[in-house]
């Protein structure tokens, strides 16, 4: 008789903040299936791969599992479990690295039905008996739909498939880029790094990431300018030309409206001593 399923946590939907960072150096003595739901950061062998939303990554015992969120707040379902031995090479999933899929929506919602199984065990143990088949396997079950479900929806070989993978890389890696150096962007400029019009661009941007390319950008600026004001004292024309802005007034006035205070104020208010 087969070894059962046994789901050991599972969790829909879990967010964290924008310094998370989860690092098990020796793994899990069980498999981790994690699906991200908005930009994420992955680390495997020492590097660090910048992956858009409907990236998925299954983990076997014992690796390394290392990730963060990519300059936003993260949003992931994972599922942990201990399989049968011969449960992971009947799917044809790539293990240990990351990979997309299509429509993230059918994944999230098998995670959900895993999840409030496991976490209203009573109830859906007597749910269950009144459909004449225990709730272990009602997991069970579940789990393998889970795994039918990703190999049937991760992107492939096929020429679409490869072309869908190479525009979500591309995608991140643009996101990235304009993180670290917001102010030689624009949204022209970001369409044509992706091969794309303007307006599908801003579409597809928004599918990925959640917010438009503007906002991110004007997001990202800003970020940039905190910074800048605390770690040093550059004048403020020079900074807002640093971040892409036309004028100190410009970058004053939209500074404020994000912040809260002036770029004056936010510099002699983070240099205030502690205490």
């Amino acid at each position: 008789m087969e070894k059962p399923i046994n789901v050991l946590a599972s969790c829909h939907l879990k967010s964290e903040p924008e310094d998370y960072r989860l690092m098990r150096e020796k793994g899990q003595n069980a498999v981790n299936f994690v699906h991200f739901l908005s930009p994420v950061d992955i680390v495997v062998d020492g590097v660090t791969l910048s992956m858009a939303k409907d990236a998925c990554i299954v983990y076997t015992p014992g690796v390394r599992q290392e990730y963060a969120p990519h300059h936003s707040m993260l949003l992931n379902s994972f599922v942990t479990f201990m399989p049968p031995p011969t449960f992971l090479t009947s799917y044809s999933l790539p293990l240990n690295e990351p990979f997309y899929v299509r429509d993230g929506s059918k994944i999230t919602r098998v995670v959900e039905k895993i999840t409030w199984a496991v976490a209203d065990s009573r109830g859906s143990k007597e749910w269950a008996m009144n459909e004449g088949e225990s709730i272990d396997l009602k997991i069970a079950g579940w789990v393998r739909e889970l795994f039918d479900l990703l190999a049937r929806v991760q992107i492939g070989d096929s020429p679409k498939d490869r072309r869908d993978y190479m525009i979500k890389r591309r995608f991140a890696a643009l996101r990235g880029d304009i993180r670290l150096n917001p102010g030689s962007w624009s949204v022209e400029k970001m369409a044509k790094y992706v091969w794309l019009t303007r307006s599908r661009f801003s579409i597809v941007y928004k599918e990925l990431f959640g917010v438009t390319p503007n906002a991110d950008l004007m997001d990202a600026s800003i970020e940039q300018a905190k910074a800048l004001l605390v770690s040093g004292e550059q004048p403020f024309v020079e900074i807002a030309r640093v971040c892409g802005y036309k004028s100190v007034e410009h970058f004053a006035r939209l500074f404020r409206a994000s912040v809260g205070s002036t770029p004056g104020q936010y510099r002699k208010d983070a240099k205030k001593p502690e205490g």
